[in-house]
């Protein structure tokens, strides 16, 4: 659920980015700014609750390599 939020800030900066390019008003640029450092933050704060997932994992019930072949292949797309 917490990735969610920074996923949304960083569309809506694009979103604004957008609106800016078409000749909207400079407020527009300022809110994109805002809503990518919102999303910066809100990742790194998503990452502290997903590191701490990541390790406790029981390496007997699953290798730690099964769970890095998802993110390797997946990031490309």
């Amino acid at each position: 659920m917490l990735v969610a939020f920074p996923i949304g800030l960083w569309v809506f900066a694009l979103v604004c980015d957008v609106v800016r390019a078409a000749g909207g008003d400079a407020v527009w640029q300022t809110v994109a700014i805002y809503c990518i450092a919102g999303g910066i933050v809100g990742a790194l704060l998503a990452a502290i609750p997903g590191l701490i997932d990541y390790f406790s994992i029981d390496e007997a019930a699953m290798r730690r390599s099964q769970i890095c072949t998802w993110p390797s292949i997946w990031a490309p797309l």
